[in-house]
């Protein structure tokens, strides 16, 4: 039977922290020199305050390019490569990475069997459901299809919601108006849970958000992830 990874491993194998271990059960994992970042290289010549991302989709792991001098996925530069088992990421001028898969096995073996992210909760799946059913409802009853400032929560993401509509029209997507409830309803619970100091929450609708809209990096996307940087400050 083929083994389930539910997690990876970032290993230290040059540079600051030489020999470190960073295991995760999470679906983003931020590398880079700032102290709010998943691992941490400070003092790493060359990298940036957010250097590289890894995000999971459907079990497979992909890396990400933040920076502004580049990443190396086995000596090559990228901007997106999937990830494989003992890939190996190079940034700054001396720093380089081992990514590593973890099975059940393997973590129950080492005694650090990775917890269950939120998104893997059943709970706070349902939960998070019917929350945005309820903020769905709350949108149209109180502007109908049309997004505002007011019903989105800010100026900024009335502006990024515009800018996707923009391009749904011009794609002629079928599903334009769903697509729109969807992303509003995002923006909207995400700008509530912040505004009421549930931060976690607000950081999970962001993460979604960001991960929905990976593949086409349309303005939702940024906004997602201009909203996740800042909550990490």
């Amino acid at each position: 039977m083929a083994q389930l990874y539910q997690n990876a491993e970032i290993r230290i194998v040059q540079g600051t922290g030489k020999g470190t271990r960073h295991s995760f059960s999470k679906n983003i994992v931020t590398i880079g020199t700032g102290p709010h970042n998943d691992v941490v290289i400070a003092e790493e010549p060359g990298a940036c305050e957010l250097h590289a991302e890894i995000q999971r989709h459907a079990g497979d792991f992909f890396l990400y390019d933040r920076s502004t001098t580049g990443t190396k996925l086995n000596h090559q530069r990228i901007e997106t490569a999937r990830l494989a088992n003992r890939d190996r990421i190079y940034l700054g001028a001396n720093c380089v990475l081992e990514f590593q898969l973890i099975s059940d096995e393997q973590a129950r073996a080492a005694g650090t069997e990775p917890k269950k992210s939120l998104l893997q909760r059943p709970v706070i799946l349902v939960a998070g459901a019917v929350y945005l059913v309820v903020i769905v409802v709350l949108i149209f009853a109180l502007s109908g299809s049309t997004p505002t400032a007011e019903t989105v929560g800010t100026d900024e993401a009335l502006r990024a919601i515009n800018d996707y509509i923009s391009v749904l029209e011009r794609q002629g997507v079928k599903d334009r108006d769903a697509r729109l409830r969807e992303i509003q309803s995002a923006v909207r619970s995400g700008h509530l849970a912040e505004k009421e100091g549930r931060l976690g929450e607000a950081r999970r609708v962001y993460a979604e958000m960001l991960i929905r809209n990976s593949a086409e990096r349309n303005s939702m996307y940024r906004y997602a992830l201009r909203k996740l940087q800042e909550l990490e400050r």
